[in-house]
């Protein structure tokens, strides 16, 4: 699993192409953090350069961030989603068979809104991952006004053609 999530994230910067000068400097910029030998890693991958993007952290604090801070506080924001339903467990008559958290439709709307206003390569990069590749599940209440709730998608992140035929065939 993790070679092809290597090819996959290769294959997304092939497809983003070469920075066009508006990414936004302060996500280009190395952080000041000097990285303890001994910090303990939580489960699961977190994307190179951030350390609230996948499953879990590795941040020693709260403003504790990657050199690229600017998706990483987008991370940090959707992780802290107060709407979710963790896996194995049932909520709002929804039940998470799944082997990750799910949240809200709404958490994972401002996630997206967060990562396009971001306009970085990173930030391009995770959406594509999150929301094409992935595929992950959202609920939200149901348009008939009953009060329940279902389960949904959100929209795709990129517009590439080369990335949607990757989601189409995966």
């Amino acid at each position: 699993m993790t070679k092809n999530l290597w090819i996959f994230i290769f294959l997304i910067h092939l497809s983003i192409g070469q920075p066009n000068g508006d990414l936004a400097p302060r996500d280009l910029e190395f952080d000041n953090v000097t990285p303890e030998k001994n910090v303990i890693k939580t489960w699961g991958t977190i994307f190179p350069g951030t350390k609230w993007c996948g499953q879990g952290n590795k941040a020693k604090h709260e403003e504790d961030f990657g050199r690229y801070q600017i998706t990483d506080r987008c991370c940090k924001n959707h992780d802290r989603c107060p709407n979710k339903i963790k896996s194995g467990m049932s909520m709002y008559g929804l039940h998470n068979n799944g082997s990750t958290t799910l949240l809200s439709c709404e958490c994972d709307e401002n996630f997206y809104d967060c990562l396009k206003a971001a306009r970085t390569l990173t930030s391009k990069t995770v959406g594509i991952l999150y929301f094409d590749l992935l595929k992950r599940k959202c609920f939200n209440q149901s348009a008939d006004g009953n009060g329940d709730y279902q389960w949904n998608y959100t929209r795709p992140f990129a517009k590439s053609r080369i990335i949607k035929w990757i989601s189409k065939h995966i």
